[in-house]
């Protein structure tokens, strides 16, 4: 954990550490570092990630000439290869929807590099919402839970488990099946306070990370 945020005072700090946090960053307009790498966020294009003082959140946006399966709006770099089996984890954030896409509330924040695993955060449209999205097994299955405002808002149920591509990034923005950035179906929208852990959340625990913030 990158040495100045680390202090026994920090309860989000200490929280994170017992959840099993890989990746944390306050995504503020002064700190958009991983906390827990230490790593600086990597930008795609300048135009890819713009503060939005209005909202005061980060804006990230498809910018012109990107496709390819290995594209991203922003990504951090992990310290470790991301190898775990099956796949369970849960990526939680504050998320600002600009659009609706086709009027199903999804929008894409991120995935993994290099294979793409494909998944969405649910939002309101022209509002801040506390989105989360877990990935758990149950009966042998990998599960999918979508959570916004503390409601569960989507499931599905898979027919075997997933399995976790190894990668050294975890990034915000996606491309679709064919590898390429689809109309406004991943963006623009924005992000703080995202957090990526390697277990699958209960709301009670979706419920705290917000409180904690």
């Amino acid at each position: 954990m990158k040495r100045e945020h680390t202090t026994q005072s920090n309860p989000l700090l200490a929280w994170l550490e017992s959840k099993n946090c890989i990746l944390y960053s306050p995504l503020s307009q002064n700190d958009t570092t991983d906390w827990i790498s230490g790593n600086a966020i990597e930008v795609y294009n300048n135009n890819s990630m713009v503060w939005d003082s209005a909202h005061d959140i980060w804006k990230f946006q498809k910018v012109g000439g990107q496709s390819g399966a290995s594209s991203y709006f922003a990504r951090w770099e992990l310290n470790e290869i991301l190898t775990q089996q099956p796949m369970v984890f849960t990526a939680i954030c504050q998320f600002y929807a600009y659009y609706d896409w086709q009027g199903s509330g999804l929008n894409n924040v991120y995935d993994f590099l290099p294979t793409r695993m494909g998944t969405s955060l649910y939002g309101t449209l022209n509002n801040e919402t506390e989105s989360a999205q877990i990935f758990g097994v149950v009966n042998n299955k990998s599960k999918q839970l979508q959570y916004r405002n503390g409601s569960q808002v989507f499931t599905y149920n898979y027919t075997s488990i997933l399995q976790l591509p190894q990668t050294t990034h975890i990034r915000i923005a996606a491309p679709n099946n064919y590898g390429y950035f689809e109309g406004n179906s991943t963006g623009p929208f924005g992000v703080r306070n995202f957090a990526f852990f390697l277990k699958a959340f209960t709301l009670s625990e979706i419920n705290e990370y917000f409180s904690l913030l």
